[in-house]
């Protein structure tokens, strides 16, 4: 130890020199001691020696700030401040704890293994542990909540005691209180969750949710609106966006199920596919546009670019292939009918299957209206042909291979207006039903066998 007041008194020329002596001591020595100089001057060095810290004099002489070690190399001492940021373990001075910033991790702690880096982070932790939270106001209010990540102004802001939750972005988790397991990367993404195992990547994805859980929403608005659905899957910009209470869904593509609100188990995949559906439940959408004006409609199954792009509230129908189920599809267009299935657009110039279609015809599922009234007479007046299909109604190119069968205002005009074998709901796309032609040749078979048998006896 060497300090010295650095006043040379008067007295004999020995006495004199000791007092130089002493005085240069100290200043050789930085006036070290464990305690610092009794007589102190501004900007004056003190070696430390009860903490091992060099430090130096403020300005007005009056407070000593740490500089270094006095071991060697530049190192703050235990829980210094710069310009009032903390630097070191935090309050307590817990193993492995970091902290950089003002009031960061300064309550009364007991967790170990937590990072703090930011204005207010942590600031609240008691015996939460390996939390990590780097951003202004960070896990601020986190009291016991363990292992969790936070990264951005107010990132699991309000968080208390909730554990393995990641929030990347300002304000991301932001409002999460007790919930778990949430992952959140992009500005608000989940900012108003209370549920647990969510997961959403992209701004605003998440943003409003609040009780629902095992949602996953990636992309720029993704699920933005839902609060209470839950084990619903958005992935593309807006996907999912209007969702408020529905489950299980299932949206992949930009504007995927877009407005749904409370519709529930729906797959959509493509861009737009499922985009105006609300309540509408049990749908399947594959391919861009795909059922995209359906609101309320359920139970549909649609594959193919723009398959069932005009089917509104229709359900149970199963539209398969481009355009299938729009006018210019075998179907003609649906809207609002039900129970249809419909399999590619009017470009199709064949259909391969292996075997021939097995059709049930259970009496038990059936009510008898009558006997078929048309027999030889019916079958003498059909005009069979033999055709090509035009490329469309505007064109005389031909398009398929040839074949042969009837116009299907041939046998309307034998029918009338109570068609079965023509299907006239749709005038502007008749449609022949083969199969109810066999009963009718079946009659005109039967008569034409009397008439050998009477001939025979004759």
């Amino acid at each position: 130890m060497s300090q010295k007041d650095f006043t040379i008194d008067n007295g004999t020329g020995a006495a004199v020199r000791v007092d130089i002596q002493e005085s240069f001591q100290a200043l050789a020595t930085n006036s070290s001691g464990g305690s610092a100089p009794a007589t102190n001057y501004a900007s004056q060095f003190f070696a430390n020696t009860s903490t091992s810290i060099m430090q130096i004099n403020n300005t007005s002489g009056n407070a000593f700030i740490n500089l270094f070690t006095l071991a060697g190399g530049p190192a703050f001492a235990v829980d210094g401040t710069i310009n009032s940021i903390n630097i070191g373990k935090g309050t307590n001075s817990v193993a492995h704890n970091t902290v950089l910033g003002q009031t960061a991790l300064d309550a009364a702690v007991t967790g170990n293994n937590n990072t703090a880096i930011g204005h207010a982070t942590l600031s609240a932790n008691t015996s939460g542990e390996a939390n990590t939270c780097c951003g202004s106001f960070g896990g601020t209010v986190i009291s016991s909540g363990a292992r969790n990540t936070a990264m951005g102004t107010f990132a699991l802001g309000a968080l208390t005691t909730g554990d393995e939750n990641t929030a990347c972005g300002a304000n991301s988790l932001g409002l999460l209180e007790t919930g778990s397991r949430n992952t959140a990367v992009g500005e608000s993404a989940l900012n108003a969750t209370t549920g647990s195992d969510n997961t959403a990547v992209g701004h605003d994805a998440l943003k409003i949710n609040t009780s629902g859980t095992d949602n996953v929403a990636v992309g720029s608005g993704a699920l933005d609106g839902n609060q209470t659905g839950s084990n619903n899957t958005a992935v593309g910009q807006d996907s999912l966006g209007g969702n408020t209470e529905g489950a299980n869904n299932v949206s992949v593509g930009k504007d995927a199920l877009k407005i749904n609100t409370a519709g529930s188990s729906g797959v959509a995949i493509g861009y737009r596919t499922l985009d105006a559906n609300t309540t509408g439940s049990n749908n399947v959408a594959i391919g861009g546009d795909c059922l995209g004006v359906s609101e309320t409609g359920s139970d549909n199954t649609a594959m193919g670019s723009a398959a069932g792009a005009s089917v509104f509230s229709g359900g149970n129908n199963l539209i398969l292939g481009h355009d299938a189920g729009r006018s210019g599809s075998p179907s003609g267009e649906i809207t609002t009918a039900s129970n249809q299935i419909c399999l590619g657009d009017n470009s199709i110039t064949n259909a391969f299957i292996k075997v021939a279609f097995t059709v049930t015809s259970d009496e038990r599922d059936k009510i008898e209206d009558g006997v078929v009234s048309h027999g030889l007479d019916f079958v003498n007046q059909l005009k069979p042909k033999s055709f090509w299909f035009r490329k469309n109604r505007d064109s005389d190119e031909k398009t398929g291979d040839k074949r042969y069968g009837f116009y299907a205002q041939d046998i309307l005009a034998l029918e009338g207006s109570n068609s079965v074998i023509i299907d006239s709901k749709d005038a502007d796309n008749l449609k022949f039903k083969g199969d109810q032609l066999i009963p009718v040749l079946v009659n005109a078979i039967k008569e034409l066998s009397t008439k050998v048998t009477a001939l025979e006896a004759g």
